[in-house]
């Protein structure tokens, strides 16, 4: 944890414990919000800022004296004007996006901005313009057209059915995930705002957990690709502390959207390795090389 008073000597420590060591997380404490995307590229996992947080307890502590009703103000979006309002949608696709893209699956009215990796901000992007992986848009969306919640036999995601990894602790821990799935789905529509937030305060637990015990496993197993295996699950986490960041503007999409390509390509591909390594299916040099034999 970086916890100077100075931005650009949290920004060196960072970046000096990233060198030691690349499997650390990395917290750092954040004055200035414009050099975040610096302090991400650097290696930081999570950048955190006492004045926002001290801010917003004084807020609780004054609404709890007022009589103010918490869950209504988990709620309400202070970005709500007259049935619109503006939300962050950031891109998890390692191929990169469009913006046409990004209005198509989450059904916006307008991207009024993009934010490159450089902090660099984009003014009314044209259909056709290139959004990479961890860069955000945003968006202009109404309230009143959030979709219809989905039944419990069809939540609007199709999951392939092959989900198994064969261990049945972790095959339970996969499973959360659809449950995580379902609930943002399923969500009244009053209530939607709240249940993301409480979806993704659920997911950061379930990263700890469930890395911690899949690495554990791992490790007894002596995994070849338990370094890249590892970094896979630090960029997942990034991930979710990014959405947790921008929680009070996040695009509900955003979230299904991540855990649906965590299934695809985490669960899928990448668990999917270690699964064959542990039955014999595959040696260490397989792994190694990526080749299935």
């Amino acid at each position: 944890m970086a916890a100077l008073s100075n931005d650009s000597a949290n920004l060196f420590v960072a970046l000096a414990a990233r060198d030691l060591n690349p499997n650390l997380t990395v917290i750092a404490r954040g004055e200035d919000k414009s050099i975040e995307t610096r302090m991400l590229r650097a290696g930081v996992d999570r950048v955190v800022y006492p004045a926002q947080l001290g801010g917003g307890q004084i807020a609780r502590l004054i609404g709890a004296e007022l009589g103010h009703d918490e869950e209504a103000d988990a709620r309400r979006r202070l970005t709500d004007v007259m049935g619109f309002e503006l939300q962050v949608y950031r891109n998890f696709n390692k191929d990169g996006t469009t913006t046409g893209e990004i209005l198509e699956k989450t059904a916006a009215l307008r991207v009024v901005a993009h934010i490159d990796e450089d902090g660099v901000r984009h003014q009314d992007p044209e259909a056709d313009h290139s959004v990479g992986e961890g860069e955000a848009v945003v968006l202009i969306t109404e309230i009143a057209a959030a979709p219809v919640a989905a039944t419990e036999e069809d939540d609007g995601l199709c999951f392939p059915k092959n989900l198994s990894v064969g261990i049945p602790a972790i095959d339970e821990e996969h499973h959360h995930i659809l449950r995580m799935i379902h609930r943002l789905r399923t969500a009244d529509t009053d209530r939607a705002n709240s249940v993301a937030h409480e979806v993704l305060l659920d997911l950061r637990e379930y990263t700890v957990r469930h890395f911690r015990h899949e690495e554990s496993l791992l490790v007894s197993a002596d995994y070849p690709e338990i370094d890249d295996h590892i970094a896979e699950h630090r960029s997942l986490t990034k991930k979710v502390d990014q959405l947790l960041a921008e929680s009070g503007q996040m695009h509900r999409d955003n979230l299904i959207h991540l855990l649906d390509h965590w299934i695809r390509h985490h669960i899928l591909e990448v668990d999917r390795r270690y699964v064959d390594y542990l039955k014999g299916e595959i040696d260490a040099e397989t792994v190694a090389t990526g080749n299935r034999e």
